[in-house]
């Protein structure tokens, strides 16, 4: 997954659920999440598979 796709998930899921919340969500600290989120870290592929998976229940639930 590209670097720009993984801000994209990310803002997406910060934007529904608030950063301390997607933080949490993705066992983090919010200074991770902002590293990834600024392009300052890289997220690792497991994390990013979980943050994947986070915005496809974030759609299923939205779409109900």
């Amino acid at each position: 997954m590209s670097e720009t796709s993984k801000k994209r998930l990310l803002e997406f899921a910060a934007q529904r659920l608030g950063r301390a919340e997607l933080a949490a969500r993705l066992k983090v600290t919010e200074g991770t999440l902002a590293n990834w989120m600024d392009g300052s870290a890289d997220m690792t592929n497991s994390k990013a598979l979980a943050l994947a998976d986070l915005v496809q229940q974030l759609n299923r639930e939205a779409h109900k």
